[in-house]
């Protein structure tokens, strides 16, 4: 059975007349609490029809893309970021990012946007902007899932990924982008589509880019990055025109010792500390 998210109308039609949601099938209802988007369509094309995960910053939604019934996976920014300048900035600087690399290592980006979508908060709705970014669906599980499920990985496992993140970095760096916050959670591990029975590690996550010769968008006193993988020229603001492609191999080496060893090389309860290691 199919019902709106919110109010669970099952009546005929394909939205809610009353909260102009479409209605998705009733295993989904629950998740709105999580996915407060659900079920609203975007620009008249992408229908939020699952909830994928999310963090701090935003929400990630599985889509239909209309006409092409192409499934994709949405990010949409928190609506207390969207109405900050700053991370607006930054999340369409993400989005630009992503848009220029072509790597199969990098998750590709379709589209990107704002639009303006009718919000529920607290029993009342109310118009509001929404920065979205439109993603190709992978299937697979971040390698800080898999090192939590698993522990150490083995040595040949582990140079696989390293060399799929270098694919993805290599153009980056190439572009004048640099990623600033390679971690296990930002790398996703799927099934190679040339090879079906080989696993290749896939980037996401640009969104504290920075591109050569641009402003930052946030104040040099921000310490912007994990503190678990950040180079040393990122945790000082003094240097952080220092900041360029060997940040991300710094990373990537902290992840390699991650992968191998099942901890991180540097752990504290406090992210000063850590950055003081």
């Amino acid at each position: 059975m199919r019902m709106c998210p919110e109010c669970g109308w099952t009546g005929p039609g394909e939205r809610c007349p009353q909260h102009d949601r479409v209605r998705l099938p009733q295993q989904r209802r629950p998740s709105l609490a999580a996915a407060p988007l659900l079920g609203r369509v975007l620009d008249e094309r992408y229908v939020l029809v699952d909830h994928i995960g999310g963090g701090g910053g935003g929400v990630v939604y599985a889509a239909l893309q209309r006409p092409l019934d192409r499934v994709g996976a949405i990010k949409v920014l928190h609506g207390h970021l969207t109405a900050t300048p700053d991370a607006r900035a930054r999340f369409l600087q993400e989005a630009k990012a992503l848009s220029r690399l072509k790597s199969r290592q990098t998750v590709a980006v379709y589209d990107f946007g704002v639009t303006r979508v009718v919000q529920t908060t607290g029993g009342s709705t109310r118009p509001a902007d929404v920065a979205y970014m439109v993603m190709e669906f992978v299937a697979g599980e971040s390698l800080a899932a898999r090192i939590a499920r698993c522990g150490p990985l083995a040595p040949l496992e582990a140079a696989n990924i390293v060399r799929d993140l270098a694919g993805s970095l290599d153009e980056a760096h190439r572009r004048g982008i640099v990623h600033r916050d390679i971690k296990p959670r930002n790398i996703i591990l799927g099934v190679d589509p040339d090879r079906p029975t080989a696993q290749i590690a896939r980037v996401i996550d640009f969104g504290i880019a920075a591109f050569a010769g641009e402003e930052e968008t946030q104040s040099s006193e921000h310490v912007i990055g994990t503190p678990h993988y950040m180079a040393p020229e990122l945790c000082h603001p003094s240097r952080r025109a220092e900041v360029a492609g060997p940040t991300d191999v710094y990373a990537v080496g902290v992840t390699l010792f991650e992968m191998l060893t099942g901890h991180r090389p540097f752990r504290g309860p406090e992210a000063l500390g850590i950055l003081y290691q």
